[in-house]
C-alpha cells in the first residue's frame, strides 16, 4: 500500500512540473490561460488538445483570446489577426511550423516599449535579467520586459497579459519577418 501511494505521488508530482512547464498556452482576455496545444486557428474558433489530456479537446472563441503561444516559440495575437486574409492564412500556417534555424539560436527579449532584443539569456535576477549580445554582458529591469522566448521554444511572461499582448501585437510583423526570414520574402 506504501508503495502505491508513493508512486501516486511521484506522478502527481510530476505532472505538476508537466503542467508548470507547458508552453503551449491560450492568454484571454479576462486574465485566464488554458495549457491547449492549440491545433486550429480561424476566424470562426481556437481548438486544441488539453496538455496533460490529449483526449480533451476544446474550443474557444477568437474574440475572447489575446493571444496564443506553442512549444516552437512562435505565438500569435488575435485581435486584428483576421483583418487582412492573406496575412492571417501565412501567419496561422506559420504558427504551427519551426522557424528559420538561425531565429532559433537566439534568445528574444520582448520589451513594453516594443522591441525584439536578440540575444543570450543569461541569468534572472530578482528585478532584472543579465543577457549578452556578442562578448557584452547586458542587464535589463524586469518592468520593462513582455516576454521572453528562449531559443528552446519556451517562453516566459514578465507583464500581465493586457500589457504583454500591447507589445506582443506591436511587434508581430517584424518577428515573423525575422522567425520565417526565407519564407518572407514575399509578404
Amino acid at each position: 500500500m506504501k508503495y502505491i501511494i508513493k508512486q501516486f505521488l511521484l506522478f502527481c508530482l510530476v505532472l505538476s512540473c508537466f503542467h508548470v512547464d507547458a508552453q503551449d498556452k491560450v492568454y484571454y482576455k479576462k486574465k485566464k490561460t488554458d495549457n491547449w496545444k492549440v491545433t486550429e486557428i480561424s476566424s470562426a474558433s481556437i481548438k486544441g488538445t488539453d496538455i496533460l489530456n490529449q483526449q480533451v479537446i476544446s474550443s474557444t472563441s477568437p474574440e475572447d483570446v489575446l493571444f496564443v503561444f506553442n512549444s516552437n516559440g512562435n505565438f500569435l495575437v488575435i485581435p486584428g489577426l483576421f483583418d487582412d486574409a492573406i496575412k492571417s492564412e501565412v501567419y496561422v500556417r506559420q504558427f504551427f511550423e519551426q522557424s528559420d534555424p538561425g531565429f532559433n539560436k537566439v534568445d528574444k527579449i520582448i520589451t513594453l516599449k516594443n522591441d525584439i532584443i536578440t540575444g543570450t539569456f543569461q541569468l534572472e535576477k530578482e528585478n532584472s535579467i543579465d543577457y549578452t549580445i556578442g562578448n557584452k554582458i547586458l542587464s535589463i529591469s524586469k518592468k520593462e520586459l513582455a516576454v521572453i522566448v528562449y531559443r528552446d521554444g519556451k517562453h516566459k511572461v514578465f507583464a500581465n497579459a493586457d500589457k504583454s499582448f500591447k507589445s506582443l501585437k506591436a511587434v508581430q510583423d517584424n518577428y515573423y519577418r525575422l522567425a520565417f526570414s526565407a519564407k518572407n520574402k514575399k509578404l
